[in-house]
């Protein structure tokens, strides 16, 4: 379980660059806004310096604020980037750049502090801790680089106020900038441990959900597990469906002549190739009960009537070849009815999607007259099939809990 890392970044590199691109995606959207505003205000002053400064300041407050405006440019334009979501370090790349712009046009300012009232050092002064506050928000998943530009920052300020701030302003600067910058450090690490924070929260319940799916998915169809995520009452009415009642003859022996884990193998395998050959016809695999397996055509699989004989057909010829590789006396009994069902979800704890109605009990009856190794249909499944299939004649059986019953067995 991943847990909140104590250093500066997760453990886990694919995590660590999975939260870098997803907090710099979303914070982009907002920094797009705010360094709009930055290039707003430097062409304000491209605009309103002409009112202020004489022509050489002008000129020179324009000659080092178009290096700034197109660094700005560029940070507006790389934001949402690929570029810029999976490389943190850009950000102490264009702030390295924006500082030393800063720096220059601060230093040329205060060459006119006749006209604009300010010495170099007060201009500095001022807007290094604007640029400071600007930085807590701008450096996104990036504390590392957040304190090296942090400390290039400090050397820029002091470097630029060295002429005219006197020992007196280096102190009042180094008083008032350092408790500054700590504060933006602390409240960016703060800030980067919340969204680290809140990032494991929402990845922990993505993964709680994907295992929800998972298993929805391992106990219910596909089709029955998604109209069930999107809140329906999952029940279906099918006119003309093919049950198939595959019987394990002689279980009962297999029980008492072998051990538990054999036993469990050779239910396994035989299940198992029901599977299979299910798949293979086109069948769905409705679910096996004891040593029966159930499968049907016609409802949410592509196979019709005769594929399902011809699954029933291809199940004896497998299980015969089974019993040789096991060397063990495997065989089954089938039957098949075709006629209407009912199909739908039911159950809270254990759900399963499941088939009711007159058409599943009369091809279990069916299944339980059928000759050992043989395949017994009802008329029904014989009309529907007998152009594709060849059929012995008919004989009547008395089904239990529904009375005379036609019965054709598949010739072999």
């Amino acid at each position: 379980m991943l847990k909140i890392p104590s250093s500066a970044s997760f453990d886990n590199p694919t995590v660590e660059q999975e939260y870098i691109e997803s907090a710099r995606l979303r914070r982009s959207i907002y920094l797009k806004y705010v360094v709009g505003l930055g290039i707003a205000t430097l062409v304000t002053y491209f605009v309103l310096n002409p009112l202020i400064l004489p022509t050489s300041g002008v000129n020179q407050f324009n000659y080092l604020a178009v290096p700034l405006l197109a660094v700005l440019t560029a940070y507006f334009f790389l934001l949402r980037t690929k570029i810029y979501v999976t490389r943190p370090w850009i950000d102490l790349v264009l702030f390295v750049g924006i500082s030393l712009c800063m720096a220059a046009i601060a230093t040329t300012l205060g060459g006119y502090q006749t006209e604009t009232g300010w010495p170099s050092s007060a201009v500095i002064t001022g807007n290094t801790p604007i640029l400071v506050g600007f930085t807590i928000l701008a450096f996104v998943a990036s504390v590392r680089w957040y304190f090296i530009w942090l400390i290039f920052e400090l050397v820029v300020y002091f470097y630029a106020i060295r002429y005219g701030a006197g020992v007196s302003g280096f102190v009042f600067g180094a008083a008032g900038l350092l408790p500054t910058m700590g504060v933006a450090f602390l409240t960016n690490y703060s800030l980067d441990r919340n969204e680290r924070s809140a990032f494991l929260a929402a990845r922990q319940l993505d993964e709680e959900r994907a295992h929800t799916e998972r298993l929805l998915y391992n106990v219910l169809p596909q089709f029955a597990a998604e109209r069930l995520k999107a809140g329906e009452i999952v029940a279906d009415a099918f006119s003309e469906a093919t049950v198939v009642f595959v019987d394990l003859v002689g279980s009962a022996n297999l029980t008492r002549t072998l051990s538990p884990g054999h036993l469990l193998s050779v239910l396994n395998r035989v299940f198992g190739l029901a599977d299979s050959v299910a798949a293979e016809c086109g069948l769905e695999k409705v679910k096996t009960i004891g040593d029966a397996y159930l499968a049907i055509a016609g409802t949410h699989s592509p196979g019709k009537a005769s594929d399902a004989v011809r699954f029933a057909k291809t199940m004896v010829e497998r299980i015969k070849m089974l019993s040789a590789e096991l060397d063990l006396d495997l065989q089954v009994r089938i039957g098949l009815h075709t006629g209407p069902v009912i199909g739908g979800v039911i159950g809270d704890v254990r759900m399963a999607y499941d088939y009711w109605g007159d058409t599943m009990n009369v091809a279990s009856r069916i299944q339980s007259v059928a000759a050992v190794g043989g395949i017994s249909v009802s008329r029904q499944t014989y009309y529907a099939t007998r152009s594709e299939h060849e059929y012995g004649a008919p004989r009547v059986e008395i089904l239990k809990g529904i009375g005379e019953t036609e019965v054709f067995d598949v010739k072999l």
